[in-house]
């Protein structure tokens, strides 16, 4: 009736997101927020779905290159923030298909742009953490790789130890489960939808002989190969034009460790699911990390 051809995520919102719900089916509400706001502003048509999807995209830009400012000029934070249009689950299949992975992916920039600003010291930046935190658990699960590789990361160098054994890192942990609770407690109060599709993880069946999560560290293996193989192209043509190796800041050594933990995440979640199916955009966290350098 609407017209057009949706893809299953975006004909699923203009279901689901007809009015406000602390959370329904199978995603956190964050995204669907956004679209019933949408909805009432524009009515519920396609520019109101494209609209506020892209609002989402530009906003991931923006907080990437907020993030990258804190530590390189800014106009390398400009090339840095540019480089999203290098992974195709991003800057491609997003204007296709997805919906939460937009949100997810903006928040995963803002997130880190939070972190970085911890080495102020103010009570101000710890709240703000706090916030951006639980924002981003009511966008995708995948975004949980992000705050414990941001964390595990930091105390691996000297400087950012110190700063997260300040106490206030417990009061920004605290502002995000609280924020998160409601909508959590929705969804694990309803866990046939919440659930219902976890039926992906064993999508394909196994590829090679033993359990499942073989075949689902395969799967991730390659795609992450796959996903960053443009990115690691690039960069190695600019090494060579410029004949010498990059320089890494212990900033960036923050965010290519984070980078390397979060994958690590995904792998044990893999293994502790018994997963053996993973798709590239589930794994956006990581390439939003590691394509940061």
């Amino acid at each position: 009736m609407l017209g057009g051809a949706f893809e299953p995520d975006e004909a699923e919102l203009v279901l689901l997101a007809k009015g406000f719900h602390w959370a329904i089916g199978s995603q956190p509400p964050l995204y669907e927020w956004g679209q019933s706001l949408f909805f009432r502003l524009f009515g519920t048509n396609t520019f109101a779905l494209v609209a506020h999807k892209n609002l989402w995209l530009f906003a991931a830009y923006v907080a990437m290159f907020a993030g990258l400012r804190r530590i390189v000029t800014p106009g390398a934070a400009a090339i840095g923030a540019l480089s999203l249009i290098f992974l195709p689950n991003f800057a491609w299949e997003a204007q296709r298909s997805n919906s939460h992975t937009a949100a997810m992916a903006t928040m995963v920039c803002a997130t880190v742009w939070a972190f970085l600003r911890l080495d102020r010291g103010r009570m101000a930046d710890w709240v703000v953490f706090g916030l951006v935190i639980g924002l981003g658990g009511l966008s995708k699960a995948n975004y949980w790789l992000v705050p414990p590789a941001l964390i595990l990361a930091g105390l691996t160098l000297r400087d950012w130890r110190a700063r997260l054994a300040d106490p206030r890192l417990a009061l920004a942990l605290l502002l995000a489960a609280a924020i998160c609770a409601p909508s959590y407690g929705q969804m694990l109060a309803q866990p046939q939808m919440t659930f219902s599709d976890t039926w992906e993880f064993a999508k394909g069946g196994a590829l090679v002989p033993g359990p499942l999560w073989v075949t689902g560290l395969l799967r991730l293996g390659t795609q992450l190969a796959v996903a960053l193989a443009l990115p690691t192209i690039i960069l190695g043509a600019v090494c060579v034009i410029r004949r010498r190796r990059p320089s890494t800041g212990p900033d960036e050594q923050l965010l290519l460790r984070a980078a390397a933990i979060a994958a690590v995440l995904a792998a044990v979640a893999v293994m502790l699911g018994n997963v053996g199916f993973v798709r590239g955009r589930w794994l956006m966290p990581v390439l939003l990390l590691a394509t940061r350098r």
